[in-house]
């Protein structure tokens, strides 16, 4: 029972962190082994009763609201840059990508500590399990957690330097420009997929899936 509890508490984290921005839309790891009715109605959330596959779905609906959010303001960016020269296109990208490197932070987060409220909720209705393994459950939350956020400061960096860079040379103007832009932030875009896909496997091929 316990390696059920696992499979589903763990993938519960990353089945919602892996749902926004820049995220795959591949499926995340299996969270289909269910828990007793009787854990899966422990406490509230928000003030409602909620199992966890309804907490998981209410958290993957907010983190779709907010990347169709991110979708339609990045839209409306694009049509602002008409008619500027290379350096106010720039500029305006690193204030526009700063800008949602912050806010994706902080929603990362506010996301973040929900999931961990939850699961220590649903950890602390189990007075049973040893507390050595409780504590394994959130250190390896919080290392995902942590290597998550390393990796996105990083991108975030990786962008900087790619706008000073286009600053400098002086040969990359109009649609060249235009095409560069476009292919290092498609290319960012497939590294964070591919960020998350290695994580989700790391995941479901780790002493944790498998009960230890």
């Amino acid at each position: 029972m316990e390696k059920k509890v696992l499979i589903v508490l763990i993938g519960l984290f990353w089945a919602v962190s892996s749902s926004f921005a820049d995220a795959p839309k591949k499926v995340s790891p299996d969270t289909s082994a269910k828990l007793p009715a009787s854990f899966q109605k422990e406490a509230a959330v928000e003030g409602r009763d909620e199992t966890l596959e309804q907490f998981k779905l209410r958290q993957q609906k907010k983190s779709r609201e907010y990347t169709e959010q991110l979708d339609r303001e990045n839209e409306d960016f694009l049509k602002t840059l008409a008619g500027k020269s290379k350096e106010e296109k720039l500029e305006a990208i690193r204030i526009f990508k700063t800008g949602h490197y912050r806010k994706n932070c902080a929603f990362r987060e506010k996301m973040y500590q929900e999931r961990r409220a939850r699961i220590e909720q649903q950890l602390g209705a189990r007075p049973n399990m040893p507390l050595a393994r409780k504590e394994q459950i959130f250190a390896r939350i919080d290392r995902d957690y942590e290597e998550l956020k390393a990796f996105h400061a990083q991108k975030q960096q990786e962008n900087m330097s790619f706008i000073d860079a286009l600053l400098k040379d002086s040969s990359i103007e109009g649609e060249k420009l235009a095409k560069a832009v476009q292919d290092f932030f498609k290319a960012q875009k497939a590294d964070a997929r591919k960020f998350l896909e290695d994580q989700q496997e790391k995941y479901q091929n780790s002493s944790f899936r498998n009960g230890g």
